[in-house]
């Protein structure tokens, strides 16, 4: 079974009620369920979420099935597993198997096609023994140049601290983008949402947008009105 999860709480405080505000012209969580809906290979989808409006629309979606979140998991430093586990066990005949795969859809990455979503789930199955399969994006700034900032005193990120080495010589590093990532059930059962074994997949750089600021919703907008974008009609 694969199932998709789209984790939609209420609460923001950079970007007020955002899952429901309207990214040109319609609310957020559309744009994620439309392409998740779309997607051949999700047998069923689950939206997490403590607002009955947001609901409401969801419930448009055949695949759809609501998952109740409590105040206690939707705060903001609440992190994906136990939201995750708290939802698949309202879901009493939704069994999941090790081997089945669940992908998270983050409504704040709005830019994706159902076809994205059908191959991030191919690239995990093609992998019998990957864990999971995690969106990323190739990124310059290495950590071994890093420091940490703690009592006004730099402190160096890494074990391998490199700050004076040539960019050539740094371990290549990707960031996390939140795009469309798969995992295993099992190892979600074992603790964690990526695994051991985690296979990489590029996302769309021109795609790739993560709603945190306004300033990034103001980027988005500008995309989704310059290409013609909208639920659905993304090229």
């Amino acid at each position: 079974m694969i199932v998709g999860f789209v984790p939609a709480r209420k609460g923001s405080k950079r970007i007020p009620r955002k899952n429901m505000k309207r990214l040109a012209g319609s609310p957020l969580i559309i744009w994620t369920l439309e392409a998740a809906a779309s997607a051949t290979l999700l047998d069923a989808i689950i939206v997490s979420s403590d607002d009955p409006e947001l609901f409401e629309l969801a419930t448009l979606y055949t695949k759809v099935r609501k998952s109740w979140r409590d105040a206690d998991l939707a705060g903001d430093h609440v992190p994906d597993h136990p939201v995750v586990v708290d939802a698949l066990s309202r879901m009493p005949d939704l069994w999941l198997k090790d081997e089945d795969i669940l992908v998270m859809l983050r409504p704040t990455a709005p830019f994706r096609q159902p076809e994205e979503i059908d191959a991030v789930v191919q690239a995990l199955q093609a992998q019998p023994t990957a864990d999971s399969v995690r969106s990323v994006r190739r990124i310059q700034s290495s950590p071994q140049k890093m420091y940490l900032w703690s009592s006004h005193m730099l402190i160096p990120y890494t074990s391998d601290h490199r700050a004076n080495h040539p960019g050539q010589d740094l371990d290549p590093v990707c960031y996390p983008t939140g795009f469309i990532d798969a995992v295993r059930y099992r190892a979600i059962k074992a603790g964690s949402m990526e695994g051991a074994v985690i296979k990489p997949w590029i996302s769309p750089a021109s795609r790739s947008v993560d709603l945190d600021t306004e300033e990034d919703w103001a980027e988005a907008e500008r995309l989704a009105l310059a290409h013609h974008w909208g639920p659905g009609r993304i090229a």
